[in-house]
């Protein structure tokens, strides 16, 4: 029989009464035993070592912090709350943690005085790392807890199940939290043969279809130690990017991820080496994960420069090949096996218990319903086993299906709901001009429509407009958003709702206080917002906060270095942001706004690739709108033009960069001669910084031409 996880309830205990009890009573609901400080009763012992005797018999510490840092007991000033958490680190115990929303009204008479504020201060401070995300009402914490333990237990509860790890991430590899204690079923010998050819080739693409399960079985194999003492391994997340990514997006991230020094990001060729600079002290092996997110010429081209690279090894998951001819090799990552056949042969109750696809659907099955025993009854085996045929053995679709199996659902509903989503998707498939799916993308298909369809209408309003934000994202973020759009029901504790019924169908999960999808569903997501009548209006409310979000932080040059690093926590959305706006072309000031403040905002951070790609957009579009207005529109290419060229000359674009100077030359001088005060500075400006470049190309003649110019307008000469 599987170890029966217990949960330790760890708070203080008066100002959280009813947020205590909320939680108990959704694991009873569970039917997960759990320990709390309303059991301890009167007891010989100091409370202190109770405490302490409890930790030892549970898996799990669930901790619940507001404005109290509560009773401390010794002389070390340390409160019993931070004494427990200490203590479950000391003993491996798993830590989930949750702090009040900082925005959320809380009795003044439960919020504590004195030297409490500051050493609760700390205490939070050092729990930041495990806590998964703040929390309001009792109610809201309580579902949060219980979608945290259903997704950890989810991912080792088979009966032979591991022990979860204490801690997160191997030492030295980057990969995602969520792949922590992901238990990966029916897949060993296939790891074993992929951790043997890894050695072998220099590219290796794992290769299958969405929701197969190739970053796990990928993570997985490179998490085995004797990798891990080979390499240095770097995980990079290639659906962050997009179809619409630069190439110099593409170094950033490596560069990024790798912790190449800046000079790494000026082009592909100071990536390169940078990475033989890296590789030659110790062998690197770099993870591409859903390389078919981004496009395939800009991607091949850097791929193909790095398989060059001696003591690097480059392992590609991706529903496509790379496309590097004699040098790329494959693996094919199949759905689970389970042959109808067999039941012929062992009787379908035999058949179906001995499948991994089965094993998946039970694990997942057995924490929903709260029974650890729960095993397939004869009754049920015919629906069963139809069920497992819909979803064809693809992982995803069957914890999709799994999600939402509870016992007022039944297994025919849902093996005859299933079909017919599938004989839908078959038809509206046999009307796709010119391609044919393979049934298995059908089935993820399908399952992915059954899934969405029994959320509820705001649910999957809700779940449409978070397409737009790239993974990471945090629940007051999509508040902020979307807040006045969903306002019409009941607004932001209703957002909070609506992503934790997201998250119960599987669709999204939630690690470390942050949401996240998987490719595969992000990209379903966008596909129905693509088709929803209401997309003009989410895609609005998303450009129109992140519009303010980037004005707010680049209005000066002292803002924004301020607030570096809050705009470097944004990364990935402003980037979504920027390719809608590309995408929606309508209102080009706003975009040129946007890119040359972003421009500006990335080349401070020396992410080159991200600069030189926004100011190129922003430049374009004030060319392209100068023809028609260009007394508005020729000053905005001047200013980008004079920023791009300063970038390209730091980059060693001595031609490109002389071009823009030229440019703005042009347009500034006749301005100046008619709008002397508002254009000469201007025009100073940009013969100082043509100066510097003409000298190292050895136009000595030139900048001393132009030096003079400069210092005679701001000698007032002119």
């Amino acid at each position: 029989m599987s170890k029966i996880t217990k949960i330790m309830i760890s708070s203080t205990s008066e100002d959280l009464i009813e947020h205590r009890k909320f939680v108990m009573d959704a694991l009873q609901r569970m039917t997960l035993p759990y320990s709390a400080m309303e059991f301890f009763g009167s007891r010989t012992e100091e409370s202190e070592d109770v405490c302490y005797k409890e930790i030892e018999k549970c898996d799990y510490l669930v901790g619940i912090y507001a404005w109290r840092y509560g009773w401390i007991p010794g002389p070390d000033g340390l409160s019993i709350t931070e004494k427990e958490y200490d203590y479950a680190k000391e003993c491996g115990v798993k830590r989930l943690c949750y702090i009040i929303d900082e925005c959320h009204p809380w009795p003044p008479k439960q919020i504590e005085g004195g030297d409490a504020p500051k050493k609760l201060k700390a205490f939070k401070s050092k729990v930041s790392k495990v806590v998964r995300s703040t929390f309001t009402t009792p109610d809201n914490l309580a579902k949060q807890v219980a979608a945290d333990l259903f997704r950890e237990l989810s991912a080792a509860t088979t009966e032979d199940s591991e022990p979860l790890p204490a801690d997160n991430n191997d030492e030295g590899f980057n990969y995602p939290s969520l792949y922590d204690n992901k238990k990966v079923i029916g897949r060993d010998r296939f790891i074993t043969e992929l951790k043997k050819t890894i050695n072998d080739h220099n590219l290796l693409t794992l290769c299958g279809i969405g929701g197969v399960g190739k970053t796990a079985v990928a993570i997985k194999a490179c998490k085995d130690e004797t990798l891990q003492g080979q390499f240095d391994m770097f995980f990079i997340p290639m659906e962050r990017l997009g179809a619409n990514s630069s190439e110099g997006q593409f170094i950033d991230m490596i560069a990024e991820a790798t912790g190449l020094p800046e000079d790494a990001r000026k082009s592909l060729d100071a990536l390169i080496a940078a990475i033989k600079t890296k590789s030659a002290t110790r062998p690197v092996l770099l993870l591409f994960d859903n390389y078919e997110s981004i496009d395939e010429v800009k991607g091949r081209r850097v791929i193909s420069k790095l398989t060059d690279v001696k003591n690097l090894k480059i392992l590609v998951t991706s529903r496509t090949v790379v496309g590097i001819d004699n040098v790329e090799n494959q693996l094919e990552l199949k759905p689970l096996k389970w042959n109808a056949e067999d039941s012929a042969k062992a009787g379908l109750l035999e058949s179906l218990k001995s499948s991994d696809s089965y094993q998946i659907l039970k694990a997942r099955v057995r924490l929903l319903r709260g029974r650890k025993d729960w095993e397939v009854s004869s009754v049920d085996a015919e629906h069963v086993k139809s069920v497992l045929e819909t979803t064809c053995g693809i992982p995803l679709a069957i914890e999709l299906v799994a999600s939402r199996m509870v016992p007022s659902y039944t297994w025919q509903e849902a093996a005859t709901t299933l079909r017919e989503s599938l004989r839908l998707i078959g038809l509206k498939d046999s009307h796709r001009e010119g391609t044919i799916s393979p049934d298995r993308h059908l089935s993820m298909e399908a399952c992915l429509n059954w899934s969405y369809e029994r959320l509820s209408e705001p649910a999957q309003r809700l779940f449409r407009a978070i397409s737009l934000f790239a993974n990471g994202f945090e629940t007051k973020l999509v508040e902020k958003c979307y807040g006045q759009l969903f306002s019409d029901t009941s607004g932001v504790t209703s957002i909070r709702e609506r992503l934790d019924e997201i998250e119960a169908s599987s669709l999204i999960s939630s690690l470390d206080g942050k949401w996240s999808f998987l490719p595969i569903v992000h990209r379903y997501a966008k596909y129905l917002l693509n088709e929803d009548e209401g997309k003009s209006k989410v895609e609005a409310a998303f450009i129109s906060y992140w519009d303010s979000f980037v004005k707010e932080y680049s209005s000066s040059d002292e803002k924004l270095m301020s607030n570096l690093k809050s705009l470097e926590q944004e990364h990935g959305h402003l980037t979504e942001f920027l390719n809608l706006l590309l995408a929606n072309r309508d209102n080009h000031d706003m975009f040129m706004a946007s890119t040359t403040s972003l421009g500006g905002f990335w080349y401070i951070k020396r992410m080159w690739g991200d600069s030189i790609s926004y100011l190129e957009s922003a430049i374009k579009i004030a060319r392209d709108k100068t023809e028609k207005n260009p007394d508005n529109y020729q000053p905005q290419v001047a200013s980008t033009g004079n920023n791009l060229a300063i970038l390209l000359s730091d980059m060693g674009d001595m031609g490109g960069a002389k071009g823009l100077f030229e440019e703005a030359l042009r347009i500034i001088r006749p301005l100046s001669k008619k709008y002397p005060d508002a254009y000469l500075p201007k025009l100073a400006v940009v013969c100082h910084n043509f100066v510097g470049l003409l000298e190292e190309m050895g136009e000595v003649e030139r900048a001393a031409a132009l030096l003079k110019e400069a210092d005679d307008i701001n000698k007032g000469r002119r």
